[in-house]
């Protein structure tokens, strides 16, 4: 009983956030903004891979230092 019950409502609340934004007007907008809201938490778990900005800098210091004693 209680896993069906989870397992109803698990379904309802994937199908409310996945095609809720064809409902009339007072849910259709709660579901886009549930679904917003979950994939920007989703996209917030995982780190950005932004580039540091000179990755050789510390090389092409040694690499002045050897050259130019």
């Amino acid at each position: 009983m209680r896993r069906s019950t989870f397992s109803l409502l698990l379904l309802t609340g994937l199908l409310f956030v996945g095609f809720g934004s064809i409902l009339p007007a007072p849910l259709g907008p709660i579901s886009t903004q549930a679904r917003t809201s979950l994939n920007r938490w989703v996209i917030g778990l995982f780190p950005s891979s932004a580039p540091r900005l000179r990755p050789n800098e510390r090389t092409e210091r040694q690499l002045e230092q050897t050259e130019n004693p």
